[in-house]
This record gives C-alpha cells, structure tokens and sequence, in this order.
C-alpha cells in the first residue's frame, strides 16, 4: 500500500528569538537555521521515515530551492513522480522559535496555491484501493476537494489536517475518512471551544473520525462509536515546529502498515514527544529504529 500526500513543499528560515515579538516590534534574533519544510513535505518525510511507501505530490519553484526538495525526497525515499516544478521561486516560511518551544509561523503559499484542481485530482487518483492519501489546508480549496474525491471514487483512505485554515471547509468533511486537528483549530471550524463538542461537530457534518491533539494534553478520539482519550506523556519542549506534522505523517503510516487507530495514534504521539525535544522541524523526525514499531 501507498500514501500519498498531496501539499506543499518550502524552505523554512527559522530565527531563535528570546520572546515572539508585538505588533509593530522587532527583536534580535540569537540563532538563524534554515531547513526544508513546508507541511507536505514534513508529513511525507514522517510518513517514510515511520516506514511507508510515499509520494508526494507538490508545486515547487525553478530554483536552486526546488533541486534541494527534490534530492531530500530521493535521500528518503519517497516517490518524485508528483513533483512539479513551475515559474518563480519554491515557497517559503519564517518561523520564529522562543527558548521554551513556542512558536509563531508564517508561510508563503503561492506555488501550493497554484497547484491546478486537475493536476492535484491525478495525482489523488493514482491512489488504489487500501492506499491513504493525505491533505493540509495548503492547495485550494478546489484542489483539496478534487483530490478528496479523486481519492473516494479510487476507493483510498481521505485523511486531513486542515491546517493552515485559509478557507471554509463545510463541504469536504463528508469526503474526509479521518480529520486531525489541533484544540485551537477545532474551535476556529467549529466554533466550540472544547475538543469534545468540536469533534462531535465535525463527525456530524459528515468525517469519518476525528483526532484532536492538544500540546501536552491528552489527544482525543471520536468517531461514530464515541470518544476515547489518548494519552500523552508529560515532556520539556524545546522546538514544538513540525510536532504537528511528525505526528500527522506517523498516525497515516501506522494506519498504512495495519494500526488500528488507537495504536496509530499513540505511534504518532511518541513521534512527536521526540521530535518536541529537538531543533527544526524534518532534522528532528526520527528515523526508523528509534521509536518501538
């Protein structure tokens, strides 16, 4: 079986800064590293790394950025095929990064934002039957959407991470067979600003399951059966960037390899309780061998 993760792909700048700065405020920076990233690009190199078969699907620039994705992908494995290399330059993200892991993103979208509904459907629909295929709040809206049903009517797993939310998602959620999301974004779909109302919220208006991640707190499962709480280690961050992402990419190549969904998601949480403790982003996602299969 195969995921395939239809997103984005970026060159992450990230300032280690001792406070996030105000509006209208500048601070010095103490530290500046610069990384590969961007979502669907972290989730792929989680997922391949958490031992699936990947390819990724994404739109990147005619620069020397695009080259250094593409190698990355090679270096790990995963499937180039969905690569798509257009005019300008391979979008970017600043991320600014506080002493106690907190942190504060912003990322250019333009090239994902480009990714044409039709481009993105194929490469959705060269899923088969028990393959996942994963999504972010990246593409559009029409993108995300051709690629849920390209992948439905090939008979493969929707998973979405609607993150960043940049749209109205109202009717995707029937097409979506597992949403993960963290609390705040839960509450900015919703409107409830607990997990337990959200969640019930979303598998009301049609997803399959629903995970929600809560930093430190435990992750919350809910599905047609009803809601379970996943537990999660108590642990000192010290780059929260990319948590979220290890953790999606993990939980996709648990299911990928025969999880239930309970195990996935503990997977998913040892992940990211590793990667919490680490600088950057996919330079602190595990490799195989380091968390318990």
């Amino acid at each position: 079986m195969t995921v395939i993760v239809v997103g984005n792909a970026a060159v992450d700048t990230t300032f280690e800064v001792e406070r996030l700065p105000r509006p209208g405020e500048s601070v010095l920076a103490t530290a500046v590293r610069e990384d590969l990233g961007g979502k669907g690009l972290n989730q792929a190199v989680a997922a391949a790394r958490a031992g699936a078969r990947v390819v990724l699907a994404a739109a990147v620039g005619s620069d020397a950025a695009a080259a250094t994705v593409d190698a990355l992908l090679r270096a790990e494995d995963i499937e180039t095929a969905g690569l798509i290399r257009t005019a300008g330059s391979t979008d970017r993200t600043t991320v600014f990064v506080t002493p106690d892991g907190q942190n504060a993103i912003v990322t250019a979208a333009h090239q994902a934002r480009a990714l044409e509904p039709d481009v993105a459907g194929d490469a959705a629909a060269r899923a088969e039957v028990g393959d996942y295929v994963l999504l972010q709040g990246n593409l559009s809206l029409e993108a995300t959407r051709g690629c849920a049903r390209a992948a439905r009517d090939r008979g493969a797993t929707v998973v979405l991470n609607p993150s960043p939310i940049a749209f109205d998602f109202s009717d995707l959620w029937p097409l979506v067979d597992i949403v993960v999301a963290n609390e705040d974004e839960c509450a900015t779909l919703t409107g409830a600003a607990e997990a337990s109302p959200a969640s019930r919220w979303l598998i009301d208006a049609g997803a399959g399951a629903v995970v929600v991640t809560h930093g430190s707190g435990d992750t919350l499962l809910a599905d047609a059966a009803g809601q379970r709480s996943v537990p999660v280690r108590p642990v000192v961050a010290l780059d929260t960037t990319g948590a979220g992402d290890a953790f999606c990419g993990t939980l996709v190549a648990g299911l990928d390899a025969g999880m239930d969904l309970v195990a996935a998601i503990e997977r998913g949480i040892a992940v990211s309780e590793l990667v919490v403790g680490r600088p950057g982003a996919i330079a602190s996602f595990p490799r195989a061998g380091e968390v318990a299969p």
